[in-house]
């Protein structure tokens, strides 16, 4: 199985199965009904978990004093904390 959703994901009989299900379902109530498709990479999907990796980018600065995205989201979220205060 390459991913799928909550109604292919297999019902299996141990923990990790139902806690994933569990999430999932989770999610989607929060979200009240409007969600993507869910996709879940298991060990044995690796040619789909290795095209994932490849389109992660990496936080790359060229300058010392430049932020890192971490650093910068962070400056971002105080700035509106400060700003709606």
């Amino acid at each position: 199985m390459t991913g799928g959703t909550l109604e292919s994901l297999p019902e299996l009989d141990n923990d990790l199965n139902v806690k994933v299900r569990n999430i999932i379902e989770m999610l989607r109530t929060e979200k009240g009904g409007a969600y993507q498709q869910v996709r879940v990479i298991t060990d044995t999907t690796l040619s789909v978990k290795d095209i994932l990796c490849e389109l992660l980018i990496e936080d790359v600065r060229n300058k010392k004093d430049e932020l890192g995205y971490a650093q910068f989201i962070s400056q971002l979220h105080s700035l509106i904390l400060s700003q709606s205060s």
